[in-house]
């Protein structure tokens, strides 16, 4: 868990330095949009906790079925939370990156940067929790390996190369950020359904 956390940050930090190379006005509205979408996360993340500890206890006591059930469960609640926000921030994106900023330009860079982000907050709050179950039932390496490579071998080369080098800029690389996000809730989700994590020791 901390070498995938590790790898994300590291891209995280790979990918804001190609931001970077855009230009001042684009980066702070990268600044702006991940300032207002980290509130949208957080959900995902807490209920990832949960999903954690409610599979190790279900696993703990032989009950793979009620394992399933919190995962779900959880799973359901940060999806309503996540698309709820998501949809504020779609409708809202503007006048949103409005607090932080008054020049037109970086406003609606970050509008449109906004609007492709929440499109894909749904799809965090699903892979966030299903990674957070299999972390509780021991299956941890699956995730790293999700992680660090759709982040190093799918993100950041798309990024590059759709936002960089062919010119699409900050809205090319977001609309890679959804890409990646629907590719690595795909196959967390085979992972998940697949079942091997129930007949993992811990």
């Amino acid at each position: 868990s901390m070498l995938e956390q590790l790898m994300m940050s590291l891209s995280m930090l790979v990918f804001t330095a190609m931001v970077i190379s855009l230009g001042t006005s684009v980066y702070a509205a990268q600044r702006i949009t991940f300032q207002i979408l980290s509130f949208g996360w957080m959900p995902g993340f807490a209920f990832a906790v949960a999903a954690t500890t409610l599979t190790g206890q279900a696993m703990g006591a032989g009950q793979p079925a009620a394992a399933v059930r919190a995962t779900w469960m959880a799973t359901a609640y940060a999806t309503l939370f996540m698309t709820l926000f998501s949809v504020v921030v779609f409708i809202f994106s503007e006048p949103i990156a409005g607090i932080y900023t008054a020049d037109p330009g970086i406003k609606s860079l970050a509008g449109e940067a906004m609007r492709i982000l929440a499109l894909a907050l749904p799809g965090f709050a699903l892979t966030f929790v299903l990674q957070g179950g299999l972390r509780g039932a021991g299956d941890t390496r699956f995730p790293m390996w999700v992680t660090g490579v759709s982040s190093w071998l799918v993100r950041l080369p798309a990024a590059w190369y759709f936002g960089i080098h062919l010119g699409f800029g900050l809205a090319g690389m977001y609309w890679i950020f959804l890409a990646e996000t629907t590719l690595r809730l795909s196959v967390t989700f085979w992972r998940y359904q697949v079942g091997k994590w129930k007949e993992m020791e811990v």
